[in-house]
Parts: structure tokens; sequence; C-alpha cells
């Protein structure tokens, strides 16, 4: 995944940041549905969280639009509010590189640990290893499936979108953007700063931009099968480690 991540850059403008509070945060700007500026279809689109997107909420049960959870959250900051956005996530769903829509909480209900979504899962209803509810933090600027539509620019400040307090972002232009594409900012609040890498262009000091700092997946070859002379043909290409010794691969 990482060879085809070629021109796809974030680049973060800085007027005046200030982080208020006395916690530090880690911004997550995240791809979600893929595409190029340049096409007639397939509007990327993006959504980000404050907290690396580590906000999450295991799933017990899904009965229509009613997603019954484990928790829900330990405090304000780490728990769900009427207007949030939030996606159904698990295992296959990631491995997919699926992009369904968001969904918005309508209620939250504190004794029976349920929340009330704006529509129902479909087929993501059922059951699935790793399966938890990921609130995301954007509000302004998200459409109809609590997404943001990417703008590429090609100067500072122009395009730039604000996620919160300062912390703006904008993309170059010639993009390729694939599901799940994500850049991580994080802001201190002992510098009132985020750290992230500078340039100097014409004399000037400028956020720098940066490829996609994920996801890249590795994967590991197991056999090859091949069709000869009528049938099927499987050559192991897995290591075998005996005991006590060294192990061998094809």
């Amino acid at each position: 995944m990482g060879g085809r991540r070629c021109r796809r850059r974030a680049v973060r403008d800085l007027p005046g940041l200030v982080v208020p509070g006395a916690e530090n945060q880690l911004y997550r700007v995240e791809i979600h549905d893929p595409g190029a500026l340049d096409t007639a279809s397939n509007a990327p689109t993006f959504k980000w969280s404050r907290d690396n997107g580590s906000v999450v909420f295991p799933v017990l049960a899904v009965t229509g639009s009613t997603v019954t959870l484990a928790h829900l959250g330990r405090d304000e900051r780490s728990g769900l509010t009427e207007g949030d956005w939030v996606e159904l996530v698990d295992d296959p769903y990631l491995y997919q590189e699926r992009h369904d829509g968001l969904l918005r909480v309508m209620a939250v209900d504190e004794e029976q640990m349920t929340v009330t979504l704006s529509g129902t899962l479909g087929d993501r209803a059922a059951s699935a290893p790793g399966r938890v509810l990921r609130r995301w933090d954007q509000r302004k600027g998200a459409n109809d499936h609590g997404v943001i539509a990417v703008k590429e620019s090609t100067a500072p400040g122009q395009n730039a979108f604000m996620l919160e307090d300062g912390v703006t972002i904008r993309f170059e232009p010639g993009g390729q953007y694939r599901t799940g594409d994500y850049w991580l900012i994080p802001a201190r609040t002992a510098t009132g700063d985020v750290e992230w890498p500078r340039a100097t262009v014409n004399g000037v000091v400028l956020p720098a931009g940066q490829e996609p700092h994920g996801v890249v997946h590795h994967y590991g070859l197991l056999g090859v099968l091949a069709w000869s002379n009528r049938a099927w043909g499987l050559t192991n290409c897995r290591c075998t480690v005996p005991v006590g010794g060294l192990a061998q691969c094809p």
C-alpha cells in the first residue's frame, strides 16, 4: 500500500495556535471516501479526531438503529453526546477498507447503555471480531454522511480547514486519496503549538507537506498456486522450524 501513496500530501497552517486546557492532543486526520479531485466522481472526504481515533465503545448488540454498548466512557471527554458522529468498525471492515457513511447519535440512554443512531446498520448488524463504535469529532463542515469534502490548495490559507483551536490543515494539489490514509498532528500545551515539520520556501518558513503517516499493510507469502497439466499445484512458501533447529525456508 505504501508504494501506491504517491502525490498525497497534507499541509498544516498555523494562524496563531493556542491550545487551551491542561491536556495535550493528538489530532488524527483520516481519509474516509477515496478518490481524486481531478475526476468527476468518487470525490474524497475526510474525518478527524482529537484523540487519534481512540474514543471507542465495544458493541454488545445491534437492534435496528439502537446499539447496546459495554460502556459509555469514563467521563464527558471520552463519552457520547447527541449530535456526535460515530462509525461502526470491526476487523473485516478495516481490512476491506470499507467506508460506509457515518451515523449521528440521536439519543443516549445511560441506564440501558444504549445509543440510538440516525440510521440502521444493515449488513453491519451481525457480530464480527473487534466490533466497536468509534467517535469522530467533526461537526463543522460535515455533510449528511458525517464527513468533510477534501479541498486542495496551492498556497497557504487557500482552502484551509480549521479543525479547532487554530489547528488548520490544507491538502496539496494532485492527491490520490485512499480510505484509511491518515496524518497525526500532536498539539502541545507547553508550547501552545503543534509538532510538525517545516520547510523554508522563498525565505519563509512554512509547514512542510507530508505523505500519509499510514496505514501500511504488511503481507507474508504463504504459497503459490499454479495450474499445470490440468491440475492445480501448490508450492509451500512457509518456513519450517524443526525442534532444536534453525528455520528452513524454500
